[in-house]
């Protein structure tokens, strides 16, 4: 490719890279001496001619760039906008500006991410913002992914990142994000994590349900069987405990742990011929679902049903034997791994894998994928592709398949 040309374009260079030609804004050199920064701005990354559209937004930034440069000559001093200079700074203000999608987000997503963010700011809050360049992010991708030995967690320091700095250059308007915000979308980095295979079966959820009624624990059970009958999530099952303070409404309240619990299964969402109407917890999605035509979720259902003498008309559906309140998933995962070895069920196999094993039966049983997804309430078929497991056994399908018809004779 030719080196591209922009008429009128003030300070614009072009940098040769393999396959492409960067352009690149550069201040002049005796102002860069006086203290002139930034000294240089990539703007875009061309691997053919730019377009029309990109050559005029490529001379408006260099334009909007060398007006700065020139105001700076003539007032003989720079003076730094009020902004952020350190990736501390950045980070600070993305995890407390109320305008920040991190604010916004439900309290168990920011205490994870906020992890990964003290690790960035451990590791590289001092850094000022002005100096990163492409290969900054690169060593520090290397450093936080161990040189890709972990690199869901070096995928995951780099996402967050990404979205400080997408936040710095939105919402506080900093020129330096935006200088660094599109060195991100020429990083080519593994997300590393490999899909799990694992998948539990009808036949080890009939007899983990079987062994919580001996112990006992009736509401694992039935918990167990909503979320392989249904294909839900566990917290679209069980809830989860979050922060008095947290906006979400909720009339189940833990005073002494000062919690309250949401999102779960409610008696409400059940109606008196057991269709069950609920709104997911991931994607905000609505479900319909005949629970009639869930044998698991009637069987445990009922026996809980005659139990209490009628079906509550309000309140959690899963509940506690010991407490009458909602499980901690934390505590529920404990307690069903104990059930899980006691039923020989292998280790590698979780509770977590109650959702892929009822999309992998689906499939298996030759349900359309289409609606398997809708079931699932999947946005993506990739995804519903990804919770289909028992790979191995599928494969094996086909190749006999195939035989059969080469061969004009069953095979077994």
């Amino acid at each position: 490719m030719e080196k591209p040309k922009i008429e009128g374009a003030p300070g614009l260079v072009w940098r040769p890279r393999k396959n492409a030609w960067v352009a690149t804004w550069q201040a002049r050199s005796d102002l860069i001496k006086l203290g002139f920064m930034p000294q240089t701005v990539q703007l875009m990354s061309c691997t053919e001619q730019p377009t029309e559209k990109e050559a005029k937004h490529i001379k408006a930034q260099c334009e909007r760039l060398q007006s700065e440069m020139l105001i700076f000559s003539r007032a003989g001093e720079f003076v730094v906008p009020d902004g952020v200079r350190t990736v501390r700074e950045l980070i600070s203000k993305y995890q407390t500006d109320t305008a920040s999608r991190h604010v916004k987000k439900r309290y168990w997503t920011r205490r994870n991410h906020e992890s990964v963010l003290k690790k960035i700011v451990t590791t590289h809050g001092d850094e000022q913002i002005a100096d990163i360049r492409f290969k900054t992010l690169v060593n520090w991708h290397d450093e936080w992914s161990e040189q890709g030995q972990k690199l869901t967690t070096g995928h995951s320091c780099m996402s967050l990142l990404r979205s400080s700095f997408a936040f710095g250059m939105s919402i506080l308007e900093d020129r330096e994000c935006e200088r660094v915000l599109p060195l991100f979308r020429e990083l080519r980095l593994e997300t590393g994590g490999e899909a799990r295979e694992e998948a539990i079966t009808a036949e080890q959820v009939t007899a983990h349900r079987a062994k919580c009624r001996e112990i006992g624990y009736f509401s694992m059970a039935l918990a167990q069987a909503f979320q392989f009958d249904c294909m839900f999530r566990q917290k679209d099952v069980l809830g989860e405990w979050i922060p008095l303070e947290e906006r979400e409404v909720s009339d189940v309240i833990h005073r002494r742990r000062k919690l309250k619990w949401v999102r779960g299964l409610r008696w409400e969402m059940i109606s008196d011929d057991f269709i069950l109407t609920k709104v997911t917890s991931k994607k905000g999605k609505k479900i319909t679902i005949d629970l009639k035509l869930c044998p698991m979720v009637m069987e445990d259902m009922q026996i809980l049903i005659d139990f209490l003498g009628g079906k509550p008309a309000k309140g959690p559906v899963v509940v506690l034997e010991s407490s009458a309140q909602p499980w901690s998933s934390e505590f529920f995962r404990q307690t069903w791994r104990k059930v899980a070895r006691i039923c020989k069920i292998p280790d590698n196999v979780q509770n977590r894998d109650s959702r892929a094993g009822a999309i992998s039966e689906a499939t298996e049983a030759g349900a359309e994928l289409e609606h398997v997804k809708h079931a699932a309430t999947h946005s993506n078929i990739n995804m519903t592709e990804r919770y289909s497991r028992l790979k191995d056994k599928k494969i094996r399908n086909v190749q006999l398949i195939r035989l059969e018809k080469r061969n004009g004779t069953k095979t077994e």
